[in-house]
């Protein structure tokens, strides 16, 4: 099964400022439904990253609304026209000021690299900025960062950039907008972003790369961490992942003579605060990280926050013993992602 063919998303987003739930749907547009109960008005309540935490749980522990019982009663609010369409969710920041006023807004990443802030409440596109030079098209997710100041969304010229949430200016310098990949052509960031602040205080933001549907060209999967307060990143690569670096087409170099291993799942990266290490599964590739190589196909990894391992592999890691028929039947273990339990 290859990711690049897993079209859509569909979810729903509960914005416990207004009382009203969100539902992405595949295409062009935000649908929103809504719901009204008698009862006093939540929180507010920010989901500033694919499935609302660096665990991706998607458990929304405030949620006071929605319920089993009256989700039945969601009726269509409105709909909006995006630049292209959007194969990732979208994350939501209350009370955000903006040249049009202090509102609640969506943020979305369409699949051709343009970012997308939307007025929750009416559907009116209240930015956009676009970054699509190279490449096919990405189904990445952007992230909020936790001051609540930035958003940040990949684009197809292979970096993450960094926008102000209220009027979409982007912040240059100090590294951003931030390279995470040197082969946009052939890499495709399919995760979606995903930050943590981790055990010694720092917050880390995380783009993973794949590959694009077919299995097609010189990819390497690979994840890039980078340090929210100075800029600086790490990268590890599941193939020849004693070189932290990025990779350029061959026959340039750096490259890896080793292809095709790749970060599929869709939630990229999670982190685990007990532990205070991040997850990631790969599929594809080749294995050989058993008798002294480099290359983690088919594979489970631990890394610090930062994104470092150890001795030229990662911190820990798991492959299953028929590694080489999942490689050769397709069937790839790092399909999904790994869950915390």
């Amino acid at each position: 099964m290859k990711r690049g063919s897993r079209a859509h998303f569909i979810g729903i987003l509960p914005l416990l400022a207004t009382g009203v739930g969100l539902a992405f749907l595949p295409g062009f547009r935000f649908p929103l439904a809504s719901i009204r109960v008698p009862t006093a008005p939540a929180a507010p309540y920010d989901w500033t990253q694919m499935n609302g935490n660096p665990q991706h749980s998607g458990n929304n522990t405030s949620e006071t609304i929605l319920s089993a019982g009256n989700v039945p009663n969601l009726q269509f609010l409105w709909q909006a026209a995006l630049p292209s369409a959007a194969d990732g969710a979208p994350v939501y920041l209350t009370n955000v000021v903006t040249p049009q006023g202090t509102m609640d807004l969506l943020y979305s990443t369409t699949k051709s690299g343009t970012l997308v802030a939307v007025a929750a409440d009416t559907g009116a596109i209240i930015w956009s900025q676009a970054h699509g030079v190279q490449g096919n098209l990405t189904s990445s997710s952007p992230a909020i960062d936790p001051n609540r100041l930035y958003v940040y969304s990949y684009g197809l010229d292979g970096y993450v950039h960094k926008h102000q949430v209220g009027d979409g200016v982007e912040i240059t310098g100090g590294g951003w907008p931030e390279l995470t990949t040197l082969k946009g052509s052939v890499e495709k960031c399919t995760g979606a972003l995903a930050i943590a602040t981790a055990g010694n205080g720092h917050t880390y933001l995380y783009a993973a790369h794949g590959g694009y549907n077919g299995d097609g060209g010189d990819y390497q999967g690979h994840l890039t961490a980078i340090d929210l307060a100075n800029g600086a990143q790490k990268l590890f690569n599941t193939l020849c992942s004693d070189q932290t670096v990025h990779f350029v087409i061959s026959t340039g170099s750096p490259d890896c003579a080793q292809r095709r291993s790749a970060i599929w799942a869709k939630d990229g990266v999670l982190y685990d605060d007990v532990t205070d290490r991040i997850y990631a599964a790969t599929g594809n590739g080749p294995f050989d990280a058993n008798t002294g190589g480099h290359n983690w196909g088919d594979s489970v990894f631990a890394l610090a926050p930062d994104g470092s391992g150890i001795n030229g592999g990662p911190l820990d890691s798991y492959t299953p013993t028929n590694y080489a028929s999942l490689e050769s039947g397709d069937v790839d273990l790092g399909s999904t992602g790994p869950a915390i339990l």
